[in-house]
């Protein structure tokens, strides 16, 4: 069954700093049922990056949620080449 989710945006209002070499990672929240596989075809994400400067790729990291918190990770990409 396909299925969609969205964490609106407020674009870069709310903007944080985030990289690999610093302790300040970006998160979301995707629910998926309990005993359910699912398969992540598409993420966009708004990020400042600094002029002349390119994302060469990102890493993606999924988290089981206990009581609001990410805890053991379940799933991961790494070296996710952005297209756009």
């Amino acid at each position: 069954m396909a299925c969609e989710q969205e964490n609106l945006s407020n674009a870069f209002e709310d903007a944080f700093t985030t990289s690999t070499n610093q302790a300040q990672i970006m998160g979301t929240d995707i629910t998926v049922d309990a005993d359910v596989d699912f398969s992540l075809e598409t993420l966009t994400v708004n990020l400042m990056v600094n002029p002349r400067e390119t994302i060469a790729s990102v890493d993606i990291n999924y988290y089981d949620d206990v009581g609001g918190l990410p805890r053991a990770l379940v799933g991961s990409q790494a070296g996710v080449v952005p297209t756009a």
